[in-house]
């Protein structure tokens, strides 16, 4: 009866891609099966000694380190970390989040984890945030 109901909302309401306003094939994607391929991965989970953790060499002590995308000015990835923090779309960061800890555990270089850094707001932009 759900999937019934669902599949009659997305007739009058299709979810689109996050990015290009295409339709999306399955309810629930974030983004088109074209957008999704170019995405911009880094892949560093199962890369030791990545260009991420060797940016922290002689810095501070890390054993692993991962990003799950490249982040390039005006491209896709910062379009949707826009979206998720200036326009309250939080089941983006839960998309990529999902995935990046299951591309971490199927990696096996991450036993146990000791931080996570978050994209920080700018801060004139984070005092606006607050109003």
């Amino acid at each position: 009866m759900v999937k019934i109901l669902e599949d009659i909302i997305n007739l009058f309401f299709p979810e689109t891609c996050m990015h290009c306003g295409v339709e999306v094939e399955r309810s629930g994607n974030l983004l088109c099966f074209g957008c999704l391929s170019d995405l911009p991965l880094t892949h560093f989970s199962f890369i030791p000694k990545n260009r991420l953790e060797n940016s922290f060499r002689g810095r501070i002590p890390v054993i692993s380190a991962t990003a799950l995308l490249y982040f390039y000015k005006k491209g896709m990835v910062q379009q949707l970390i826009h979206q998720l923090k200036y326009h309250n779309r939080q089941f983006i960061g839960t998309f990529f989040g999902e995935w990046l800890g299951e591309e971490m555990i199927s990696s096996g270089r991450f036993g146990s984890i000791d931080l996570i850094v978050p994209v920080p707001l700018h801060p004139d932009k984070e005092k606006r945030w607050e109003r």
